[in-house]
């Protein structure tokens, strides 16, 4: 496309901390499972409380998965800039090579 200029260097260089802070978000959010005791909610709501400790279980777990996506995102764009890079390289030198 004309007129897009793409730093691949930067990009790539952006794109390994963003990965970086994905993995530590995924790694600190995994570290801690929460967990709401059943009998917390009082006498006779047990089963309220074992229904939100169950609720709190999946969410946790789908935000857990959620942050793997996010992470496999930034690492599927790095591999698109890195074979943009790549391409671009090559398609240079060729352009080098035509008299």
């Amino acid at each position: 496309m004309h007129g897009i200029t793409i730093d691949s260097g930067r990009a790539l260089d952006m794109l390994a901390s963003m990965i970086e802070e994905a993995e530590q978000q995924y790694q600190a959010h995994i570290r801690e499972t929460p967990h709401y005791e059943p009998t917390s909610a009082g006498e006779g709501f047990v089963a309220y409380g074992e229904s939100i400790n169950s609720l709190f279980q999946l969410l946790h777990q789908r935000n857990a998965q959620r942050l793997e996506l996010i992470k496999l995102g930034l690492e599927d764009a790095r591999q698109r800039v890195h074979d943009l890079a790549n391409t671009d390289t090559e398609f240079a030198a060729r352009l080098g090579a035509v008299e």
